[in-house]
């Protein structure tokens, strides 16, 4: 299918991670993904595809390097959710933390909804040591997306390092009617349990 639609990005990632993974073909893998940003220079999706798979493997250990992929990105898409979040990872992963805080601020200003934003923020703020900030932004995620189990699952894990155990057990409560994976509740029972 890359031959006949060089648009098809998943094609050519699947075909990539097969080649590296299962095939032990590193090389030719690394050529497929190359080749999927030549056959689509204007497609910050090839981009971001090219950037995550170079992030994952670990012949491709230069930040710098890698991360011009999400530049290019950034500069075809500016306003994209997915753009955003993976210029957020790498600010952070450069250690520029305030500017990955800036990005996940302009996304929330763009897309108030997407849930994955306030998760990124709240991260962030807990590696910089500021727990409480983190709790707001949770629950201002929570406040604009409604039930999400993400965003009170880390809620409840950070109001039960906080010893707000009765706050936790609410959260935990509606977690239990709205998580898909009940090992997420199982955990935070269990850690209840230890307070």
């Amino acid at each position: 299918s890359i031959q006949n639609a060089p648009e098809q990005i998943e094609s050519y990632e699947r075909l990539a991670w097969i080649l590296n993974r299962r095939m032990d073909r590193p090389s030719d893998a690394d050529k497929t993904i190359d080749e999927l940003v030549e056959a689509n220079p204007d497609s910050f999706q090839a981009y971001l595809a090219r950037w995550r798979y170079r992030k994952a493997t670990p012949r491709n250990s230069n930040i710098d390097e890698i991360g011009q992929d999400v530049l290019r990105a950034m500069e075809l898409a500016p306003d994209d959710v997915e753009v955003l979040l993976e210029a957020a990872e790498l600010a952070a992963a450069k250690g520029n933390l305030d500017e990955a805080l800036d990005i996940l601020q302009r996304g929330i200003q763009l897309n108030l909804k997407d849930a994955r934003l306030y998760v990124g923020l709240s991260k962030i703020e807990l590696l910089q040591g500021n727990k409480e900030t983190a709790l707001r932004f949770l629950e201002q995620g929570l406040a604009e997306t409604g039930d999400n189990a993400d965003l009170i699952w880390l809620r409840a894990n950070l109001l039960i390092d906080l010893n707000k155990v009765e706050d936790a057990r609410n959260l935990i409560d509606r977690l239990r009617t709205t998580a898909s994976d009940d090992s997420l509740v199982s955990f935070l029972d269990s850690r209840l349990l230890m307070k």
